[in-house]
């Protein structure tokens, strides 16, 4: 393929894949990108580009606002109907590149957010309930505090599950953590 272009930009748009024949199926995305026009203006741009069979694994990873570099080549053909010679033109994805996902950067920055360092610890993942221990507060003008019964079950599920001796509210202070 001689004819082929490269574009980077942020897909805005993942259509589904659609069977059109027993031998064809497509799946279209539209993808924004700043282009500039003959007066030296940035112009934002938003194009529709087709994968067709095999090309659309492509698509697979896609997701909305990922920024992506797309090879593609333009295709096109001329068709007649009722008298009528209609012109077809297409963008053609032959790759895609993720560039930035969001969908993984989501991902990444949650993982993050789950690990915490204790004392000395080397950084762990942590558990839901040990996030939820580790922000319970017994500050009597705190307005999101649980009552001194969710510390204690909280408290006393964490001794358990890491054989520790049951705690009550008054040495909650004296958890590990």
């Amino acid at each position: 393929m001689d004819h082929t272009y490269n574009i980077t930009g942020t897909v805005t748009e993942i259509g589904e894949i659609k069977d059109i024949s027993q031998y064809l199926r497509k799946q279209e995305i539209k993808l924004r990108y700043n282009d500039i026009d003959n007066t030296g203006k940035s112009v934002e741009q938003i194009i529709k580009l087709q994968a067709i069979n095999e090309y659309i694994k492509e698509c697979n990873e896609l997701s909305v606002d990922d920024i992506v570099d797309i090879l593609f080549n333009i295709t096109g053909r001329d068709y007649a109907k009722d008298g009528k010679v209609l012109n077809f033109t297409n963008l053609s994805i032959l790759k895609i590149d993720i560039i930035k996902s969001n969908v993984k950067e989501t991902k990444e920055t949650l993982k993050e957010s789950l690990i915490y360092k204790g004392g000395n610890a080397p950084l762990k993942e942590s558990t839901l309930e040990e996030l939820m221990i580790d922000t319970i507060s017994d500050d009597p003008d705190d307005p999101f505090a649980p009552d001194a019964v969710a510390n204690d079950v909280l408290a006393n599920k964490y001794a358990s599950k890491n054989n520790k001796k049951e705690v009550d509210n008054k040495d909650f202070n004296d958890l590990p953590f």
